[in-house]
């Protein structure tokens, strides 16, 4: 089976408008409380004040204000092309896609999507999830000859062929020299469907995965993904000076400055973007940190071989309590 090299976009997500999901502007910091947070290290806790974070973080000390879904939703995710500064126009290639829940898809909430005009256009339940569908929509491509240069461009040919265990390259029909055209993705609803919503994805040709990778710095591991994130602060914009961790045995960061992998970077820049590489498959937590603390914390599936999206948001430090004490409490 032809292993798909791992890739990232550089532009991470044409992001929505993020309008009043999570902790929205600054209302202020009454009585300047204090919060116990994770450090950094991990073991026991540290005291959080509206002091130690930026202006445009100190929403995560707010009383977090949950969403209330309505009972359906019309979706639209547009497939943007790759590198496209706009998605117009979108991918047209026919792909297809099923919604899953956030921690796996054993049984898709909605199955067999096909685009129509590069969209997935349908219609989400949300009676089950009375603050918002936070799973994800995992997009597969059509699959195209080895020899294809259209598919392809220049990685088309011999090399390609060779990989996948193509018996007769020469032959347009040779069922065994058909691979995927773009890398599978997992595009995930992160703020969650509420409401009607219209989304947009960028889709990565395979002939981009083997350069992307190694601009990178990545090694490509076996039973690998990989995850392609942006980071908003409080005021819903990109945020610059963010560090990443992730609950994973393995990873590789790569944060991005002016549309190109630095490695020299330890944190994010204006665009809010970084490329995360060589994660081991499964479930991971995703963690943001300004100044040790954590600000956003996002967990997903991570699947081999295939591309993870999200928009990061604000995490109040008071949900994660709360989450905390029901665990103790079970």
């Amino acid at each position: 089976m032809f292993r798909i090299a791992r890739t990232v976009t550089t532009l991470v997500v044409a992001l929505p408008i993020l309008g009043a999901f999570g902790c929205g502007k600054i209302l202020g910091i009454p009585n300047d409380p204090t919060f116990d947070s994770e450090p950094s290290g991990g073991g026991g806790t540290t005291t959080v004040t509206a002091e130690d974070l930026p202006e445009n973080w100190r929403c995560i000390l707010d009383e977090p204000v949950e969403a209330t879904a309505a009972a359906s939703a019309n979706v639209q995710v547009t497939m943007c092309p790759f590198g496209a500064a706009s998605c117009s126009p979108p991918v047209t290639d026919r792909m297809t896609a099923k919604v899953c829940g956030r921690l796996g898809c054993i049984f898709p909430l909605v199955d067999d999507l096909v685009t129509q005009n590069g969209t997935f256009d349908f219609n989400l339940n949300l009676g089950e999830f009375p603050t918002g569908f936070d799973g994800f929509l995992e997009i597969q491509g059509p699959d195209a000859h080895c020899n294809d240069a259209e598919a392809f461009a220049t990685a088309a040919g011999q090399a390609l062929c060779d990989s996948i265990g193509c018996v007769d390259m020469d032959d347009p029909e040779d069922e065994t020299c058909f691979t995927a055209k773009q890398v599978p993705t997992l595009f995930y609803f992160n703020p969650p469907i509420t409401g009607d919503s219209a989304r947009f994805v960028n889709i990565t040709p395979t002939w981009a995965a083997d350069l992307i990778t190694l601009n990178a710095g990545a090694q490509a591991l076996d039973d690998t993904g990989w995850v392609a994130a942006a980071i908003l602060d409080c005021n819903n914009e990109r945020a610059a000076g963010v560090e990443f961790t992730v609950s994973s045995k393995q990873y590789h960061l790569a944060y991005i400055q002016d549309d190109v992998f630095d490695e020299s970077l330890t944190e994010t820049t204006a665009s809010g973007s970084i490329g995360i590489f060589d994660v081991a498959k499964g479930f991971a937590t995703i963690n943001a940190k300004v100044n040790g603390i954590v600000v956003s914390t996002v967990s997903i599936t991570v699947k081999p071989d295939a591309t993870s999206f999200l928009v990061m948001t604000p995490t109040s430090l008071l949900s994660r309590d709360a989450d905390q004490d029901e665990s103790s409490e079970q």
